[in-house]
């Protein structure tokens, strides 16, 4: 995603439109010609890279928002070679209390004193730099190895993403789409806490409208970056039409994405997506479930009204008993348990709701929400499980 100061785009005619770059020759060539610097930039500083590159844009007349698009985008894929960063604190540490040293002393001082006192410490060949263990001073190890194509289209996806989380709401509209692809569409949503309704629906073809990040108070700027992220799986759909409203800089207007323009999603899928620390929570939590005899089952088909589905994440059988877990964030607490308690739920079936933030936490026992209709597995089983992971 590129940051304001890098998004190119117009206002017109009550619309904001991005200045997405084609996949002629001319823009591929230019492409190229910064990989080209990015291959050659091995054991440089990151900042000499930067520096080569704004350079280069300059004698060939190219934009240079463009230019630090690219930049931003190959420099989070670049490999920094390591350092010994206590190393370095401790130097520039000695470096401090030799200057302070110094304005202490009785003797007369002057920069030319001053600098040579300091050369032969701050010159040590085992640093270089005082700050050599900065992101930006570091040598480079290894770049990615992209085409000049894939570079524009992460380019274009990153601008569309820039923009979209100026979003006041966003409107989402998906004709073609299977009710397999729709449930893990609407799980993806729900997992990076997104707030949602359906405006609209016939059959599977819906139209939702998200929320913006001002409806928040908390971590609003956590909430754009979710609304982002959503735009890089959008191409990933068949076919989609999203109309968002924006405000940038004081100005209000619409902004438009549908398959036409041509963007593409290096995303990983959104059916597949499965973050690392509930990969280890499944681990863990699959092994407590099979030591009660429980086994790993589909989840329930999802049937009506979008807005009604339930999609937990994981769910358990033993004989007739099923177990379902969602892990949900904050913010959907009170939507998820209502439409939880409008299910028709049977005596054998019970719900555990999970919030995120609690993978990171130690006392579970005291945040956990257990909606149960049966006593199998018992609560205590299941914290003791929870715990466990």
């Amino acid at each position: 995603m590129l940051s304001k100061d890098l998004l190119r785009y117009s206002l017109k005619e009550g619309h904001f439109k991005p200045f997405l770059l084609s996949s002629q020759p001319k823009w591929l060539a230019k492409a190229k010609e910064i990989l080209d610097l990015y291959q050659n930039s091995i054991g440089l500083s990151q900042e000499e890279l930067t520096e080569s590159c704004l350079k280069h844009s300059s004698s060939v007349g190219i934009n240079t928002k463009i230019i630090r698009g690219f930049i931003h985008l190959l420099d989070k894929k670049v490999e920094l070679h390591e350092v010994n960063e206590e190393g370095y604190q401790e130097h520039r540490q000695a470096c401090f209390e030799k200057s302070k040293s110094l304005f202490q002393g009785d003797h007369e001082l002057t920069f030319k004193h001053f600098s040579e006192e300091l050369k032969s410490l701050s010159l040590c060949p085992d640093y270089p730099s005082l700050y050599g263990d900065l992101a930006h001073k570091r040598r480079i190890k290894s770049v990615p190895q992209w085409q000049s194509i894939t570079l524009i289209h992460r380019y274009n996806l990153a601008l569309c993403q820039g923009l979209i989380q100026n979003a006041q709401w966003v409107h989402l509209s998906i004709t073609k789409i299977t009710a397999k692809k729709l449930s893990y569409l609407i799980r993806y949503l729900n997992f990076f806490g997104l707030l949602f309704r359906c405006q609209e629906q016939k059959g599977y073809a819906v139209s939702l409208k998200i929320e913006g990040h001002l409806t928040l108070f908390d971590a609003p700027k956590k909430y754009q970056k979710r609304i982002a992220a959503l735009v890089g799986i959008l191409p990933q759909l068949d076919d989609f039409h999203l109309k968002a409203e924006l405000l940038i800089d004081q100005k209000k207007a619409l902004f438009q994405l549908e398959p036409e323009q041509g963007l593409r999603s290096h995303f990983q899928a959104f059916s597949d997506y499965i973050p690392d620390e509930i990969k280890l929570f499944a681990q863990n939590m699959t092994e407590a479930m099979n030591n009660m005899g429980f086994e790993p089952t589909p989840a329930p088909e999802q049937t009506g009204p979008v807005s009604d589905w339930v999609i937990p994440d994981f769910c358990w059988q033993k004989d007739s008993q099923k177990v379902y877990v969602e892990i949900f964030q904050n913010n959907q607490a009170s939507m998820l348990q209502k439409r939880l308690r409008q299910k028709p739920w049977k005596k054998e079936e019970s719900f555990l709701l999970i919030e995120k933030a609690l993978f990171k936490k130690m006392n579970l026992e005291e945040n956990i929400h257990l909606m149960s209709y049966s006593s199998i597995p018992s609560t205590q089983k299941l914290l003791k499980a929870l715990k466990n992971s």
